[in-house]
């Protein structure tokens, strides 16, 4: 309860590192996939995907591959050709905190969440902002805009 998805992943592959986990999505964001394979997931689906894919996706998991659904393969190969997304400098932990903020989660409530301090939070947003180059709340909204994280 109040754990992100991310913060899940992290904890599962922790407690089982043999784990086979695959990501069922209701963002199809290049960003959140990203992390979520860079912390252990095998597969990463939207949930807007075909029917067809899950099956092949757990396959696919099963037998120790990665599987990437359609709509996010497609857009991880148009995301590679235009490299210039300055959220995949940030750390899994890092764009959790990010996806928080410009979700509008107050700075007592990630900390609460994610279960550490409020300087915590507030050197985590400070680093945040110095790597994306932005300084105010808005700033920030605006870039997950213009990466897809947010609809307007």
């Amino acid at each position: 309860p109040g754990m992100g998805g991310l913060e899940s992943i992290k904890r599962i592959v922790t407690r089982y590192p043999t784990a086979k986990i695959l990501v069922l999505s209701m963002h199809d964001n290049v960003n959140f996939a990203g992390q979520a394979l860079k912390i252990g997931a095998r597969g990463y689906l939207s949930k807007s995907g075909l029917s067809e894919e899950l099956i092949d996706a757990i396959q696919w998991i099963a037998t120790g591959q990665t599987f990437l659904g359609h709509e996010i393969s497609s857009k991880i190969n148009f995301s590679v050709s235009n490299d210039d997304n300055p959220l995949q400098q940030l750390s899994v932990r890092e764009f959790e905190i990010f996806r928080m903020l410009v979700d509008g989660v107050e700075v007592a409530q990630i900390a609460q969440r994610l279960n550490i301090s409020l300087k915590t939070v507030a050197n985590y947003q400070t680093t945040i902002k110095q790597k994306l180059k932005v300084n105010t709340p808005i700033e920030m909204v605006r870039l997950a805009i213009r990466h897809g994280l947010i609809n307007e």
